[in-house]
């Protein structure tokens, strides 16, 4: 079954649920004026609780129309040189953090490109999840998603990317051993 069925569906069961309260509720009152208020009362709800959806504008093909023609100077506001992030994006195509579940209903699976970016997106200018959604074409609970497989991906490569001299860890070590006097 479609989910614009399964809608249709649904609103029906609800209609017939919300008429029978109605008719439950009229027949226990006495006055004719009470029944007028409640028959407008149960119609305001029910349009306020089936009205139309309207779809959230997004951005189509951000990171395939846009991004892919920057300059260097417009990729910096991912805050990351463009030879890096493309980097990241290629470790992360290969590392097991993206998702190998290719299969999602019908809606096209997001790159490495969209993940990476998006992250990126989110991270380095302080948008909202909401913000990030409308701009990558995603659904509003996709970012957060995105962001944990990501934010799993760097913490777990971050050791072999970030690497402290040695003289600072012996630094490090000792005000360890200092501070546990």
């Amino acid at each position: 079954m479609s989910k614009r069925r399964r809608l249709v569906k649904a609103e029906e069961t609800s209609m017939l649920m919300l008429q029978e309260l109605a008719d439950e509720r009229l027949e226990a009152s006495s006055s004719d004026d009470d029944d007028e208020d409640d028959r407008e009362m149960y119609a305001n709800k029910f349009a306020e609780l089936f009205a139309e959806r309207l779809d959230v504008l997004k951005v189509q093909g951000y990171v395939r129309n846009v991004v892919s023609n920057y300059s260097d100077k417009q990729a910096s506001n991912f805050r990351l040189a463009r030879s890096a992030c493309y980097e990241l994006i290629k470790q992360f195509q290969a590392s097991e953090f993206f998702p190998s579940d290719r299969s999602h209903g019908g809606v096209p699976v997001k790159t490495p490109e969209e993940h990476i970016l998006s992250f990126l997106w989110y991270a380095v200018n302080k948008a909202s999840m909401r913000a990030v959604a409308v701009l990558f074409d995603n659904a509003e609970s996709t970012p957060f998603a995105v962001s944990g497989i990501v934010l799993g991906f760097l913490s777990k490569t971050a050791p072999d990317i970030i690497h402290i001299g040695l003289d600072k860890e012996a630094l490090a070590r000792d005000f360890h051993e200092d501070s546990q006097v």
